[in-house]
């Protein structure tokens, strides 16, 4: 779990002295970021590859708003 996180950007100092609840949530709000992202990814992608040029920058346009 602790090596999961520090893959993810979190601090291995933090993670060490975090109790089991506050890694078990980390973890799920991080998996839940990674999801979202890859999603995110994923539509532009396909908008990319089969949109009109126009949804493209609209994609991005909404995806620099978060």
């Amino acid at each position: 779990m602790i090596i999961a996180l520090a893959e993810r950007g979190h601090d291995e100092n933090r993670l060490w002295n975090s109790t089991p609840r506050e890694l078990i949530g980390r973890l799920h709000f991080s998996e839940r970021i990674r999801k979202h992202k890859f999603a995110e990814a994923l539509t532009v992608s396909a908008i990319g590859s089969r949109g009109e040029p126009k949804d493209v920058k609209k994609a991005l346009k909404d995806a620099e708003r978060d």
